[in-house]
């Protein structure tokens, strides 16, 4: 049994990762394209007297401009929002004495608000951090702190909590393995309507009439500056796609040993180790690469196929279509 006060660094530390961070991809990945509107307006300007579509690109470079400072200088408000959040939290539900006890069929809290139970099997996600275990339920979360608990507690604990009983399998995640799934997993999510491909074929109509002063060749013309929107969409998605690569790679996120059961998937990095529940994944998707398990339509957790043996791949390929839907 451990009683203790939970303190703030240690709550922190467990709830830090979803605070509001600095998103440097979507920031680059805008400048570049008000960068490359600008250019675009200057080059019209000169070309085509007496249109206003340079103007319109010149408008539409400093509203990227204004969209791109306001990604940058907005994380620290948000952030800051976020951190008063927690700390509300913090002081109104974790903050007074608790005691926990727990033996390999339950645990048991008691608090100021009273006495809770739950069985280990209905634990949906369970984290180990560097000074703090966190267990979740249905509608609960516990926080123990590991200076609450004996070596052999902490140990015990990892044990039920955290080891599904499967064989652990060093994971590394390449920029293709990420590129092949997050580009098409974007287009699913943000697929545009018909509605907004007919008026970007219409503007860009308007713009070949400008350029061609209403003259021969506006279909050409057309045809071409299809063919380069396209061609922009595709490399601004690519550089959007590398940079968020980028960034978790900086994280120290895309290496990690992975271990799977009827229990759930385990997931060990470096900044800690973590157990999900099957019914914590919403569902996954098969590629040719990897396997998709799906937290949320735009949160998934990505396991690159040449990690596993043929043996492995189809045990945990079994192994998910036995405990979730397929996309």
């Amino acid at each position: 049994m451990a009683t203790y006060r939970l303190s703030w660094d240690e709550y922190r530390e467990i709830c830090e990762p979803s605070l509001p961070r600095f998103d440097s991809p979507s920031f680059w990945t805008t400048l570049l394209a008000a960068v490359m509107s600008c250019a675009t307006g200057l080059f019209l300007s000169d070309r085509v007297q007496g249109e206003p579509v340079g103007a319109f690109f010149l408008w539409l470079s400093l509203v990227l401009f204004l969209v791109a400072l306001w990604i940058r200088f907005r994380t620290p408000v948000r952030k800051s929002q976020g951190e008063r959040e927690l700390r509300s939290a913090y002081d109104t539900f974790f903050a007074g004495q608790r005691t926990f006890e727990f033996d390999r069929e339950k645990w048991t809290l008691r608090t100021q608000f009273g006495h809770s139970e739950a069985l280990w099997t209905g634990l949906r996600r369970a984290t180990e951090s560097r000074h703090t275990f966190a267990l979740c339920v249905e509608n609960q979360t516990v926080m123990v702190p590991k200076r609450a608990l004996t070596e052999d507690e902490i140990e015990l604990l990892r044990n039920i909590a955290l080891k599904t009983g499967g064989k652990a399998t060093p994971f590394r995640m390449s920029v293709w393995d990420y590129l092949s799934a997050e580009i098409p997993s974007f287009w699913r999510r943000h697929r545009p309507s018909p509605g907004t491909y007919l008026g970007l074929l219409t503007l860009l109509f308007l713009l070949a009439r400008a350029i061609t002063g209403n003259g021969r060749g506006t279909i050409w013309v057309w045809m071409l500056l299809v063919l380069c929107l396209s061609g922009l969409i595709v490399l601004l998605q690519l550089l959007h796609s590398f940079w968020k690569y980028m960034d978790k790679r900086r994280q120290a996120i895309v290496s990690w040993e992975g271990e799977f059961s009827d229990r759930g998937a385990r997931a060990k990095t470096t900044h800690g180790d973590v157990f999900f529940a099957w019914a914590e994944f919403e569902k996954f998707r098969e590629t040719r690469r990897c396997f998709l398990l799906y937290f949320e339509s735009d949160r998934y957790h990505l396991l690159a196929k040449k990690c596993l043996t043929g043996d492995q791949e189809a045990a945990l390929r079994q192994l998910l279509e036995a405990n979730l839907s397929r996309a």
